[in-house]
């Protein structure tokens, strides 16, 4: 499996004190790559317009889970390290929108949440 960047949770790298970058691998690695695709809107990287999640499908006054679910699994599933998606599920808090995907990897099972953020207009 691959070894990337660690990521934190506001989007920036960490170090320790000698000036060592963090790194990520293995399972945490392709999730961290799911949150990657995700945060992605779908023809916003110029570098490749294919990648990303249609967000047209995941935030608006008209979200439905079945078309949520669907574009998240078109997404995670470009990447071939992935071999399924288990347990996508939803929890809306006022205007607020997070999933649970479950991850599968050579039989290891692994979950991502994602917070999709407003979802009504």
């Amino acid at each position: 499996m691959a070894k990337d960047v660690y990521i934190n949770d506001q989007g920036d790298f960490e170090q320790d004190d000698k000036g060592n970058v963090a790194m990520v691998d293995g399972l945490d690695e392709i999730a961290q790559s799911c949150m990657i695709a995700l945060n992605t809107r779908k023809g916003g990287w110029v570098l490749d317009t294919d990648e990303g999640l249609d967000w047209g499908a995941v935030i608006g006054s008209n979200v439905h889970d079945q078309f949520v679910t669907a574009a998240i699994r078109e997404t995670l599933l470009e990447d071939p390290r992935i071999d399924d998606l288990h347990d996508i599920s939803f929890e809306r808090d006022s205007r607020q929108l997070k999933i649970y995907i479950t991850i599968e990897v050579k039989n290891q099972l692994k979950e991502v949440v994602w917070e999709a953020g407003v979802v009504n207009d």
